[in-house]
């Protein structure tokens, strides 16, 4: 019964693709063939444009991802040569001090020189103390002057064997015998430390005939500091009603924050 089934089935679809198949060659089925044409193209379009937008977001997603890598790769190119540029940069600075350091000596032939790098600072004081790399195994002692490009920095107050710390000018605990140079005569005074790397010069006499742009130099009173270390430039002046001294606000020549390297006078003229 079965073997009949499949036999009756298997006739009937023969002779219906013989007849789809004359009905095609005598173009009888073209009517119903355009129907189904008609009906299938907006989904053939829609799966063509499925495919291509697929297509194209695979290949935008490789460039992305090619992108990602080059901009990776320049990012670390672009930190390595930061990185190189900031140490050429701390020599350079290293090696104009070390010049500057050299010509200072030579215009001043009776001053012997030590130079050291700052390598701490010690804020946790009034004092605010500067580290240096050098010590009494350099020759350094206490009271000795530090200098940058032969303008004041400070003076050493503590040493060790390889290092010593320097009281910087700006600290509101250091004091400096200093003048002002005047066209005729120096104006003598005491320079006192201030916050954000200022000086106040106190002490000067009324008479004293002081002018903002003059420089103020070391008077070489009082012990410790050579004669005539550049320490500022007089920025104002004030007077008051109640005393017959007036004051001065100096800039300093060394912005003692910003100090990588230091010298430190360890022979010469004291005063």
């Amino acid at each position: 019964m079965r073997a009949r089934a499949s036999l009756y089935w298997l006739v009937l679809l023969s002779a219906l693709s013989l007849g789809f198949s004359v009905l095609h060659n005598n173009g009888a089925l073209s009517p119903v063939e355009d129907i189904i044409l008609r009906a299938s193209n907006p989904a053939q379009r829609m799966i063509g444009g499925v495919s291509s937008s697929l297509a194209t977001t695979l290949d935008d997603l490789r460039r992305f991802g090619e992108l990602r890598s080059d901009n990776e790769r320049l990012n670390a190119t672009v930190a390595e040569l930061l990185a190189e540029i900031a140490r050429l940069r701390v020599t350079a600075r290293e090696n104009v001090a070390l010049r500057e350091a050299a010509k200072y000596v030579r215009q001043n032939p009776e001053l012997a020189l030590v130079s050291a790098r700052v390598v701490g600072r010690d804020s946790s004081n009034l004092l605010d103390t500067i580290l240096i790399d050098q010590g009494e195994s350099s020759g350094i002692q206490d009271g000795m002057a530090a200098v940058w490009r032969g303008g004041l920095v400070g003076r050493v107050v503590e040493t060790t064997s390889n290092t010593a710390k320097i009281l910087p000018i700006t600290s509101v605990s250091s004091v400096v015998n200093v003048s002002i140079q005047g066209a005729d005569t120096d104006a003598d005074g005491l320079a006192t430390g201030r916050s954000h790397n200022h000086l106040v010069m106190g002490q000067i006499l009324e008479d004293q005939n002081i002018e903002p742009g003059q420089f103020v130099v070391t008077s070489g009173l009082g012990g410790g500091f050579p004669k005539g270390i550049l320490v500022g430039q007089v920025v104002n002046i004030r007077t008051t009603s109640t005393s017959v001294l007036k004051e001065a606000d100096v800039r300093p020549f060394v912005d003692t924050n910003r100090l990588d390297t230091v010298q430190i006078i360890v022979a010469g003229e004291g005063g």
